[in-house]
């Protein structure tokens, strides 16, 4: 994809749908999950992924997949009808002074297995080529992490 075309991936334990159309991430990672042994299964892993593309060029084909390491673990077709609404959507919206379009997509990798080290990421394939997400490392805990718990945290009593 060209550089105004972008990708982000919030990786995280749960995405629950709520009241009013809106999605609560719950156990949201940063750049890191640590394990402590490989091989192991995590029972639920969840991405909320966004492609964002130019109002100008809406997506005409628009595939996501999820990579671990060198391993396809998922992947997503977005549908061509979902994608000829928003086309049509943004006509209407470029009078408000839209600038971009946005979809929106919810992963899921139940159970997700790990082998060893490696990273987690999105890609998203569009007629304009590859874009990747950043990535969610994933790795043993090592002594130097700081505790889980850090033992001078104040506990609620």
């Amino acid at each position: 994809m060209s550089q105004d075309r972008f990708l982000t991936a919030q990786f995280c334990d749960d995405i629950r749908q709520e009241v009013g159309y809106k999605f609560s991430l719950m156990g949201c990672y940063s750049a890191e999950l640590i394990i402590d042994d490989y091989p192991t299964a995590l029972p639920k892993l969840c991405a909320l992924v966004t492609a964002r593309t130019p109002i100008e060029r809406p997506f005409l084909k628009l595939l996501l997949r999820a990579r671990l390491g060198d391993e396809t673990v998922a992947e997503l077709q977005v549908p061509d009808n979902m994608l000829s609404e928003q086309k049509k959507a943004a006509a209407s919206s470029m009078s408000h002074g839209a600038k971009f379009i946005t979809v929106s997509a919810m992963m899921v990798f139940s159970p997700l297995v790990i082998q060893e080290e490696a990273d987690l990421r999105i890609e998203a394939e569009s007629e304009e080529g590859m874009v990747n997400s950043p990535a969610l490392t994933i790795r043993q805990r090592r002594e130097t992490d700081p505790p889980v718990f850090p033992q001078n945290a104040a506990t609620a009593g």
